[in-house]
């Protein structure tokens, strides 16, 4: 079971037109304690694409290799 003491933080933040959220362990984190991870981007919309608002969406997120649990995701749009 994965437990690593600190504390978690939590960031959203924007620039030029972009909006970016995060949370969880960082890929760097993860091999400074040797966790096996493994990495999924997923592209998709904000909503439909029958609304013309609709916007791009990329999220990556970090899994731990032994159990699927997620470790961290960031999302940007």
């Amino acid at each position: 079971m994965l437990h690593i003491k600190g504390q978690q933080i939590h960031l959203y933040y924007q620039y030029f037109g972009y909006q970016v959220a995060r949370t969880g362990l960082s890929e760097k984190k993860l091999e400074e304690h040797n966790i096996e991870y493994y990495t999924e981007i997923v592209m998709g919309k904000t909503s439909s694409e029958l609304f013309k608002d609709s916007e791009d969406l990329i999220l990556k997120c970090i899994f731990e290799k032994e159990t699927g649990k997620l470790l961290r995701r960031i999302c940007n749009r």
